[in-house]
């Protein structure tokens, strides 16, 4: 069993289900398909980019149409893949667009997560 713990997390969080957004820094709650920003890590992709009390939207140009964590693990992979060239963009209520720079892990190997160098690096 693995556990994975990201600067500034609490393992025992009071309040509602506060999810840690991958990559990006980023902690956040669910309303339908909104993430509303709860908090942004310092030193993380979106310090400086994105705020306590925003809400994210989308990815890229499209707004979430299902659940908005798989959607944007979806940009987070694509994102961190040689062609995405590591910017995630996504998309903000009040118009706004952000790219936030992530590494470039690559993509998953077909025998993922054995013999995978992006399953290595995360």
């Amino acid at each position: 069993m693995t556990f994975v713990f990201m600067a500034g997390s609490s393992v025992f969080a009071a309040g509602p289900d506060i999810h840690q957004l991958g990559p990006t820094g980023l902690a956040g709650t669910l309303e339908g398909k909104t993430i509303n920003v709860m908090s942004v890590a310092k030193g993380s992709p979106a310090e400086g980019k994105i705020s306590k009390g925003d809400q994210i939207i989308g990815a890229g140009s499209v707004a979430f149409a299902t659940d908005p964590r798989r959607e944007l693990a979806v940009a987070i992979d694509s994102a961190e893949t040689e062609a995405g060239g590591g910017t995630l963009t996504l998309s903000l209520a009040g118009d706004k667009t952000v790219a936030l720079q992530l590494a470039v892990l690559g993509s998953y190997s077909d025998t993922a997560p054995w013999n995978c160098p992006k399953s290595q690096a995360i």
